[in-house]
C-alpha cells in the first residue's frame, strides 16, 4: 500500500459503513485534538515513547470518513477498575482474569466513544502498558470483540521500519482469531481527506502499515482488514487509509470550529394540564443495550440533578467515569440512550433547546446535540458552578449563558460556542441566572443583583439585595422572585429592580417558582405560597426537598419532593390533591426530582430511578 495515497476518491455507499464502521477501529485508532487543551489526568503514563500520541482526557476528535460523513470521537482518560465501568460484563470479566486484580486496579485505560452522523455510537478500549498501546475490546457494534493478549498497535519504542507480529482470540474461548501483521514508516505525507483536504502533520508523526486477520476456527468465516495509519503526537490517528476485504475504508482528521446538531427525531412529551393525581412511584431498571454483547444492569452514581428534555428523556452526570448519560424511560424501564464523556468532573448541567450544556472541572462549556455528539467546546478563565442558561434566538439554536466563580458573565453562540458578548460583575458568582423577558438576572457574592441586556451584557439595574440562593422569573417576564440566605424572599421589578415586596421564610431555601398569580418558596421547614400581586399569604405547608412545577398557569398545581415521598399541592389553596410514599434513601445517597413530560422523575444519587406519573 502506497502511504502517500489519498481516502477512496469513490465515495462508499451509505448502507454499507456498518463494515467499516465495526471493523476499522481494529487497526485504526481513532484520536486526535480536542477545541481546546486540556489537562491529562494519568499521571507518568505507561506506554513508552507511544504514549505521546495519546490524547488527554476530554479531547474531541472530528473525522470524515470514507463515505463522507462526519464522525465524532471522545477520549476518556482513567486509572483503574474506572476504566471497565462502562465495558459490557462480558468484557470487563475477560479483562479482570487475565490481568487480576491488583495489576487491574493500576492498569491505564484510553477510551474512545464514536458517534456518527446517524446517531450510532461505537466505543473502544485501549491498555497504556510496558509494552507499548494495545486495544482491549470494541462495543457498540454489530459484532463486539475482546482481544487476549491485547491486539498491540504501537509498541512503547517504534521507530520507522520497525515491524511486529501478534496474534490471539478475538472473541472469548477463541470463538475469533486474529493474526495481525505491521510495519513502521516514515509519516511524510502529503495526506489527505476524501474531499481532498490535507491533513495537518505535526512533529514526530510516524505511520504504520497494518494488515489483520479475524477468522473463526468452526467454520469459514474470515476478515481481512489491510490499512495504513499516521499517528501525530498528542493526536492520535489523524488519517488512514485501507480495505476490509476488498471494500475501501478510511478516515482523516477535520477540525471545524462546531459541529451542527443533528435532529433526534422524538416528539415533545406533553405535561399534564391540570393534575389531580399522581400514580404510585414505579422504580425503573436501569438498562444498558449491546447490540452484540446483550443487555446490562447500568452501573451509575448520579452526582447532579437530573435534566428533563422535551421529548421525555432525562440527562444525568455519572459519577462513575464522569460522563453525561442521556435515559429513554420506557414502561418498565429506563434504557440508556446516549453517553458523552466532556473530560473531567463534571460541574454542572442544563438543556439546552434539543441538546444540553455541561460546565467541567477543566473549566470548560461543552455543547452537545440530542444524540450526545459533541458540537463544541468553550474554555473559559474560571469554574462555572451555576448550570447555563439557555438563551432564545429567534434565527437558530439557543445561546448559551455562562457565570464564572470570579464573576464572569459570557453569552456564548448556540451553533458554535463563540462569544457574543462578555462582561465582569466584578465580584464571585455562583447563584442561578434568571431569564426575565430580554434580560438576565444575575447575584454576586456581595449580595448585589443585576439586570444585564442579553443584546450586549450591558447593566439594566443594580440592587444590593443580599446573597441569592434561588430566583425564578414570573411567566410574563414582569417580576423576579428571590429567595436570600437571610431568610427574606424578594421580589423586584424586572424594569427596574425596585421591591415590589418582601416576606420571611423560616428554615434553608430549596426552591423557587413563580406562577401566573403567587410566589411559591419552599425551605426546609415550610412551603409558603403568597399572592404574585402583593405578597399576601395565601396558603402555606411544610417544607420538604424541591418544588416542582406541573405547569406555570394560574392554579396550576405543584408537587412537593421531601425525605419520604411525593406531595401534589392544588395551586390556589394549597390544597393537598394526593400524596405518594417512596422507599427512603440510603444515608449516604442524594435524593432530587424532576418533572419529564407527564412525570415526576426521582433521581437518587446511588443510580435509583423511580418515576410517578401525573394524571
Amino acid at each position: 500500500m502506497d502511504p502517500d495515497s489519498a481516502l477512496p476518491a469513490t465515495v462508499a455507499p451509505r448502507s454499507a459503513r456498518w463494515l467499516a464502521a465495526i471493523m476499522v477501529p481494529l487497526v485504526v485508532l481513532v484520536a486526535g485534538i480536542g477545541l481546546d487543551a486540556v489537562d491529562q489526568i494519568a499521571p507518568e503514563p505507561l506506554g513508552g515513547e507511544s504514549a505521546r500520541y495519546i490524547p488527554p482526557d476530554g479531547h474531541r476528535t472530528v473525522l470524515r470518513d470514507s463515505a463522507g460523513a462526519l464522525v465524532v470521537a471522545e477520549h476518556s482518560r482513567s486509572v483503574g477498575l474506572e476504566g471497565l465501568l462502562a465495558a459490557p460484563p462480558a468484557v470487563a470479566a475477560a479483562v479482570l482474569a487475565r490481568l487480576g486484580d491488583e495489576e487491574a486496579r493500576t492498569a491505564q485505560w484510553w477510551r474512545v466513544t464514536r458517534t456518527d452522523d446517524l446517531g450510532t455510537t461505537t466505543t473502544d478500549l485501549y491498555r497504556l502498558s510496558t509494552d507499548g498501546v494495545a486495544q482491549v475490546a470494541a462495543w457498540g457494534g454489530a459484532v463486539g470483540f475482546v482481544f487476549e493478549p491485547e491486539l498491540l498497535l504501537l509498541p512503547a519504542v517504534v521507530r520507522a521500519g520497525d515491524a511486529w507480529r501478534a496474534s490471539g482470540s478475538a472473541l472469548a474461548d477463541g470463538a475469533l482469531t486474529y493474526d495481525a501483521e505491521s510495519t513502521a514508516f516514515a509519516a511524510t505525507g502529503p495526506f489527505t481527506g476524501v474531499e481532498g483536504a490535507e491533513v495537518p502533520l505535526t512533529g514526530g508523526c510516524i505511520g504504520v502499515d497494518s494488515s489483520v486477520r479475524i477468522a473463526a476456527p468452526t467454520d469459514a468465516l474470515e476478515t481481512v482488514l489491510v490499512d495504513a495509519t499516521v499517528w501525530c503526537p498528542g493526536r492520535g490517528a489523524v488519517w488512514s487509509s485501507g480495505t476490509v476485504d476488498g471494500q475501501s475504508v478510511g478516515q482523516a482528521e477535520e477540525r471545524p470550529v462546531a459541529v451542527a446538531a443533528l435532529d433526534r427525531g422524538l416528539p415533545p412529551v406533553d405535561a399534564v394540564a391540570e393534575a389531580t393525581g399522581l400514580a404510585a412511584p414505579q422504580p425503573l431498571p436501569l438498562v444498558v443495550i449491546d447490540p452484540f454483547f446483550g443487555e446490562r444492569d447500568g452501573s451509575v452514581q448520579f452526582a447532579l440533578p437530573p435534566v428533563a428534555l422535551a421529548d421525555g428523556r432525562i440527562v444525568v452526570a455519572n459519577d462513575r467515569g464522569d460522563d453525561l448519560q442521556w435515559w429513554r424511560l420506557e414502561a418498565q424501564r429506563a434504557e440508556l440512550d446516549a453517553a458523552a464523556h466532556p473530560g473531567g468532573t463534571v460541574i454542572a448541567l442544563a438543556a439546552i433547546g434539543d441538546g444540553v450544556a455541561a460546565t467541567t472541572a477543566q473549566r470548560a462549556v461543552v455543547a452537545y446535540d440530542g444524540w450526545g455528539r459533541r458540537l463544541w467546546q468553550w474554555r473559559g478563565p474560571e469554574l462555572i458552578l451555576a448550570p447555563p442558561l439557555a438563551v432564545p434566538r429567534a434565527d437558530g439554536p439557543p445561546d448559551v449563558l455562562v457565570a464564572d466563580r470570579g464573576g464572569q458573565v459570557t453569552l456564548l453562540a448556540g451553533d458554535t460556542g463563540s462569544p457574543r458578548w462578555s462582561v465582569a460583575l466584578g465580584a464571585d458568582a455562583r447563584a442561578p441566572l434568571e431569564l426575565v423577558g430580554d434580560a438576565v438576572v444575575i447575584s454576586d457574592e456581595r449580595g448585589r443583583v443585576q439586570a444585564l441586556e442579553l443584546a450586549d451584557g450591558a447593566v439594566r439595574w443594580r440592587v444590593d439585595a443580599g446573597f441569592v440562593e434561588g430566583a425564578a422569573a414570573a411567566p410574563d417576564g414582569s417580576a423576579v422572585a428571590l429567595q436570600l440566605d437571610s431568610g427574606d424572599l424578594a421580589v423586584l421589578s424586572a424594569v427596574d429592580g425596585d421591591e415590589r415586596f418582601s416576606a420571611r421564610y423560616p428554615g434553608i431555601a430549596r426552591s423557587l417558582i413563580v406562577t401566573a398569580d403567587a410566589v411559591l418558596a419552599l425551605s426546609d421547614e415550610r412551603l409558603l405560597a403568597l399572592s404574585a400581586v402583593d405578597g399576601s399569604e395565601l396558603w402555606r405547608d411544610r417544607g420538604g426537598l424541591a418544588l416542582l412545577g406541573a405547569g406555570l398557569g394560574a392554579g396550576d398545581p405543584v408537587v412537593v419532593l421531601d425525605a419520604d415521598g411525593l406531595r401534589l399541592h392544588a395551586g390556589r389553596d394549597g390544597a393537598l390533591l394526593d400524596e405518594q410514599r417512596l422507599d427512603p434513601p440510603p444515608v449516604s445517597a442524594t435524593r432530587r426530582a424532576v418533572v419529564a413530560g407527564s412525570a415526576v422523575v426521582i433521581v437518587d444519587s446511588d443510580g435509583r430511578v423511580t418515576r410517578s406519573v401525573l394524571r
